[in-house]
């Protein structure tokens, strides 16, 4: 070809038309025709938006009508501004004018998390990229749009998924592990409050809640504290009584929601909620609730019910490790005290007899000195002498008790005639230091088969070490009843106001000579330790510095609770 034709072939070849060029179609070999082109863009995947320099919409195909919302041809002519939140539009206007000064190939806003706005005012996430095409018109934009959410959404998944899976890697106390999973689904899933309802007998009990620091829901979260749900009752209820997650597209709409007032207050709007449980029971229900009106999301109500399977297995797998270490605790406590319990029987008896002699030679020596004009100084030493020896024969007693492996008697008794009988003889030490008693006893507590006599001696021991423990005054509570989940057993709860025992003494609190108190033999815990024992029941203790102690005794009662 010569030079001079080759080169106005050159200067009639047209440029490249969506990568930059002019409007005239790049390939007509593989399109055709303007019409197949047209087909091609309009079936395509990703929105696509034509704009001229003024921001003025001249074209979009019919994937970015159903992605921003609107009817057919609704797009043509409006602002693409108006597909923006309103906090972004006065910066989208400066770099509209940037692009158009500067028109390239490029993605828009690399490495940001981009926002658009439907027609109904609900925005999404999206990536754009940008190109340009020249026309006999003029130079126009065009923006290939592709909307991200359910890739975040499955990128906010397998977060929650990861965020649980972490919760249950790291070790903490089990009290603590409800609101760890609350926060790790709440912050991953993007949800503002997070409550988890535990099963307790017959009703729902608000057991942790989570919610943002933007958001002050105290009101709302000392509601549900106090008030339980019965089954079928508000959103938790719901899914108790059915067994299945749910979603709410508007929870004041919800029948049974006490906290509607407080909700709307705080401006949340959906919420979903699902099962957690393990294979043998339901332990509870997790709440999410958000600000933001959401639709029924089927995927994410599967993913949490899986989520709720997996906690359930968890905490039961969790809650059976703790009776198991607490089984070992008491089998190897058993045996300790068995063994010692042989020791200090063989110990107490040799030591009474010389003792019983000792004493009685004491008190004739005593009782002789007063005919005769014996130095003071002797007699203040053989007094000195007999209290110490009869401080060392009630030693010796104790020991004896708390070698004694059986009790006396057995017959029906019931806690509640052995806490009245205890306070009548504990009464006036307790009133005379300032210490109130409160009792709430059951009516209807079944007996156990036991021994009043060594009972007593138990709750006596637990007053008396509760009213040193509060040397300024305080106050016990005492109670009965049933114990949950267990329908023939039966417990005694007492509670003190006092300064609670350090975490460094709470293992060792039953064990033999173990004492805090500067005059204490520390057999006391340890033989009353040995009563329940005896009874085949439990003794436990809560406590934390500061805060008081609780001692639950729990006995295995002779008919349901």
């Amino acid at each position: 070809m010569p030079r001079g034709k080759r080169g106005a072939a050159a200067r009639q070849r047209p440029r490249p038309g969506v990568a930059g060029g002019s409007g005239r179609l790049p390939n007509p070999l593989l399109l055709g025709s303007v019409a197949r082109a047209e087909k091609v863009l309009e079936t395509s995947p990703l929105g696509i938006l034509m704009s001229d320099r003024t921001g003025r919409i001249v074209w979009a195909n019919q994937r970015a009508e159903e992605m921003f919302g609107y009817a057919r041809d609704e797009l043509g002519g409006l602002a693409v501004e108006l597909l923006l939140p309103e906090h972004l539009r006065g910066a989208h206007l400066a770099h509209r004018a940037s692009f158009f000064d500067h028109p390239r190939v490029r993605p828009m806003g690399l490495g940001l998390d981009l926002v658009a706005r439907r027609k109904d005012g609900r925005t999404f996430p999206v990536e754009i990229s940008l190109s340009f095409i020249e026309t006999d018109e003029g130079l126009f934009a065009l923006s290939f749009i592709t909307d991200v959410t359910p890739r975040r959404e499955a990128e906010r998944r397998l977060q929650a998924e990861f965020a649980v899976t972490r919760v249950f890697a790291e070790s903490g106390p089990m009290e603590g592990l409800a609101p760890r999973l609350l926060l790790a689904l709440c912050e991953s899933l993007d949800w503002d409050l997070g409550e988890f309802w535990r099963v307790d007998e017959d009703v729902l009990r608000s057991d942790a809640i989570w919610y943002r620091e933007t958001l002050d829901a105290e009101e709302f979260a000392t509601l549900g504290r106090q008030v339980p749900l019965a089954r079928g009752m508000g959103i938790p209820g719901r899914v108790w009584a059915t067994g299945e997650a749910l979603w709410a597209e508007d929870v004041a709409q919800e029948v049974g929601f006490v906290r509607a007032a407080a909700a709307a207050r705080l401006e949340l709007r959906s919420g979903c909620a699902f099962p957690v449980r393990s294979d043998q029971r339901m332990i509870g229900i997790m709440v999410l609730l958000r600000r933001e009106v959401a639709p029924r999301d089927h995927a994410l109500l599967t993913m949490l019910s899986d989520i709720g399977s997996r906690i359930g297995q968890h905490l039961e797998h969790r809650r059976t490790e703790e009776e198991l270490r607490r089984q070992r605790e008491i089998l190897y406590q058993s045996e300790k005290l068995a063994a010692l319990g042989r020791l200090v029987a063989g110990v107490a008896h040799e030591m009474n007899n010389p003792l019983g002699i000792i004493s009685s030679r004491i008190e004739l020596m005593l009782a002789d000195a007063q005919g005769q004009a014996l130095p003071a100084q002797h007699l203040e030493d053989l007094s000195v002498v007999h209290r110490n020896v009869l401080r060392v024969a009630g030693v010796a007693k104790a020991l004896r008790s708390f070698a004694r492996h059986s009790p006396g008697e057995r017959q029906p008794v019931t806690l509640n005639k052995v806490v009245e009988e205890t306070l009548l003889l504990a009464g006036k030490p307790l009133s005379t230091d300032n210490v109130r008693v409160i009792t709430a006893l059951d009516p209807d507590l079944p007996p156990l088969l036991g021994d009043g006599n060594a009972l007593q001696q138990v709750v006596l021991n637990l007053l008396t070490n509760a009213r040193e423990a509060m040397t300024t005054g305080g106050e016990i509570r005492v109670s009965t009843g049933p114990v949950p989940g267990r329908p023939r057993w039966v417990r005694l709860v007492i509670a003190d106001t006092g300064p609670g025992i350090a975490p460094r003494d709470l293992p060792h609190l039953f064990e033999p000579f173990y004492t805090t108190k500067a005059s204490g033999t520390g057999l006391g815990l340890a033989v009353s330790y040995g009563i329940v024992q005896d009874h085949g029941g439990t003794i436990e203790v809560e406590s934390s510095p500061g805060k008081g102690a609780t001692f639950t005794l729990s006995f295995p009662a002779i008919a349901p609770a």
